[in-house]
């Protein structure tokens, strides 16, 4: 497979190596203000690139990005979740959202686990990029991954063992279309599931639309 990175940053430098693990091919655009000669500069001649199969942007760039956007019209953008999906990584996700207390809820979480002996990687957002963790993925039961609305807005494989919307309310919406943009990147998170899959959520939030659901859950 062939990927284009756009953008610099923590999560984009592992997910550079954890494709590059896999021998899998990487074509790295950043913007001009991070430009170094190891780059190429981001701008529309990546779209003559041939044969790039999956791209995926810097959580740090707005999905209201016009680079992004017009890209995002002929690549297809995934997330650095979806990786998991295109490598085949069996390992249960139990993965978090929130519009707040997402990172005291996974700090939790692992606390508890830990109590209980069962072995788990804690991952995402607030704490290291979950590729960080490749070579470990194998050697644990679960992994704790805490996402953010723009984490999961290209997200379009992967399905979690566990997911969990802890609350929706008005937020980052400097990095959003919308309201409605923003709460339907949340709510990603289910969207692939199915039957073998939970999905956890207060049933009296009304701004969480279950037609969002793969249609076997």
């Amino acid at each position: 497979m062939k990927f284009l990175l756009l953008g610099k940053g923590k999560s984009i430098k592992y997910i550079k190596k954890y494709i590059l693990s896999n021998n899998d091919e990487v074509v790295h655009a950043v913007f001009k203000h991070e430009y170094k000669k190891k780059y190429l500069i981001a701008n529309e001649k990546l779209l003559e690139i041939k044969d790039i199969d999956y791209a995926i942007k810097s959580p740090g760039i707005s999905e209201t990005n016009q680079l992004y956007l017009r890209l995002s019209r002929k690549i297809k953008f995934i997330s650095e979740i979806d990786l998991l999906s295109l490598y085949n990584v069996k390992t249960k996700g139990i993965v978090v959202t929130g519009s707040n207390g997402k990172t005291t809820f996974v700090s939790m979480l692992k606390f508890l686990f830990n109590k209980l002996n069962i072995k788990s990687l804690l991952c995402g957002n607030s704490f290291e990029p979950i590729t960080k963790y490749y070579k470990k993925f194998n050697k644990v039961d679960y992994l704790i991954i805490e996402q953010s609305s723009f984490q999961l807005h290209d997200l379009k494989m992967y399905t979690p063992y566990i997911s969990i919307i802890l609350n929706l309310q008005e937020n980052h919406l400097d990095m959003s279309y919308s309201l409605n943009s923003y709460y339907n990147n949340k709510m990603n998170i289910y969207k692939y599931q199915n039957k073998d899959n939970y999905f956890i959520y207060d049933c009296s939030n009304k701004l969480i639309d279950l037609k969002h659901c793969n249609s076997k859950s």
